[in-house]
């Protein structure tokens, strides 16, 4: 076994037991402990997270408009 290996068996060794609420994040089945499949994971998650943004970002802009739309209104009346 190599040095990195053995690394990461001591690491996975470490995670602490399933909780009640199932597993740990580090204590998930052995396809989330590939490193390569946590950064598809993650970049999955920041992905998310970013049409979350842009679609925050939208609703704001379209409310920003029509605020100013009724504004326009009001003061035309």
């Amino acid at each position: 076994m190599n040095r990195d290996n053995r690394r990461i068996v001591r690491q996975l060794d470490r995670t602490p037991p399933a909780g009640r609420n199932g597993l740990h994040a580090n204590n998930s089945p052995r396809i989330e402990r590939n490193p390569r499949h946590r950064s598809i994971e993650m970049s999955l998650m920041l992905e998310e997270l970013a049409r979350d943004r842009m679609r925050q970002v939208q609703r704001d802009v379209e409310q920003a408009r029509t605020a100013r739309r009724h504004r326009r209104q009001r003061s035309a009346r």
